[in-house]
């Protein structure tokens, strides 16, 4: 498989969702790596379809400006009408030529376009993203080894008690626009990890599916794993909000349990009663106040080593 990644946010985000096609090819070409007369002859059918989605630019000037540029450069282009459909034509039959030849020099079945949905998706949604992960993740190794892991909140996915996985998020957000443009989803897992080798602080927090007595390729764990990440990211996009945060809360297993709260300046034993609608963990505090915390490290007894019983 020859893998194309293709971002779409900058597209809706300035009206520009009509250059998709042609930018789509674009990169496309770059991806497989054409050279010599294949580049040149898709370059120059690109160039001249760039003189007709140039009018999507221009309607966006005269909304800005209020003066009729695109009224104006559709007059203009009218006359080469004939020009663009043959374009159009020998654009689709070179590029085809292109890809089957491109996929025969480099030993490969087919082209697999991953199109991201990050214009669909707000940062304060996007947050979010880890607590979706861990239920995803723990349904990946569940396919693979058949048993289920659990969650402490918010990000580690524990096996007996101790740490399997950790799951870390990377966002970027544009600063002018407010635009999300990347989400980036960490996931390490202990596959054949021996938790001895580990320094002392951390070795009896640790395990791996290895020290659990569960024997699989990592290659297969990575095929479970990615199938149910594809599967909750396509959930999270319906908006599938309510049944995988009943997930979330049915396998956290740092609900119920005594726990320490770490903040900056201190700690404080709180018990933990549930995980509310935004995945904050809902703690009563010794005094009787329950806060919901999203952010702060919660350890819980009994199940890392922290503060243990």
């Amino acid at each position: 498989v020859l893998p194309v990644w293709f971002n779409t946010w900058q597209f809706s985000q300035f009206n520009l969702g009509d250059r998709l096609p042609l930018l789509l090819v674009s990169r496309l070409t770059a991806s497989l790596g054409l050279k010599g007369i294949q580049a040149d002859s898709i370059k120059s059918s690109l160039r001249t379809l760039g003189s007709v989605l140039f009018r999507v630019g221009l309607s966006a000037a005269s909304t800005v400006t209020g003066l009729d540029v695109a009224g104006a450069a559709e007059s203009a282009m009218n006359s080469e009408e004939e020009d663009v459909t043959e374009a159009i034509s020998t654009l689709k039959a070179r590029f085809q030529d292109c890809v089957k030849q491109a996929l025969k020099e480099q030993k490969k079945d087919r082209v697999v376009i991953f199109v991201d949905d990050l214009d669909r998706l707000e940062p304060a949604r996007a947050v979010d993203l880890t607590a979706w992960a861990a239920v995803a993740v723990c349904d990946g190794v569940e396919e693979a080894c058949g048993v289920r892991p659990r969650i402490k909140w918010p990000n580690d996915i524990l096996l007996s008690g101790r740490k399997l996985c950790g799951i870390l998020t990377e966002m970027e957000v544009e600063g002018e626009t407010g635009a999300l443009q990347y989400v980036v989803l960490g996931v390490g897992t202990n596959v054949d990890l021996d938790p001895d080798t580990l320094p002392p602080e951390v070795a009896g927090a640790a395990t791996s599916l290895a020290r659990e007595g569960l024997s699989v390729r990592r290659s297969g764990l990575a095929v479970c794993q990615l199938r149910a990440l594809d599967r909750m990211y396509r959930a999270f996009l319906a908006g599938e909000r309510e049944e995988w945060l009943a997930r979330y809360r049915a396998g956290c297993a740092t609900i119920g349990r005594p726990a320490v709260l770490l903040r900056r300046g201190g700690r404080e034993e709180v018990f933990p009663e549930g995980v509310d609608d935004r995945f904050s963990l809902v703690v009563r505090h010794p005094d009787g106040r329950r806060e919901a915390v999203s952010s702060g490290e919660v350890s819980v007894r009994g199940l890392l080593g922290y503060a243990g019983e």
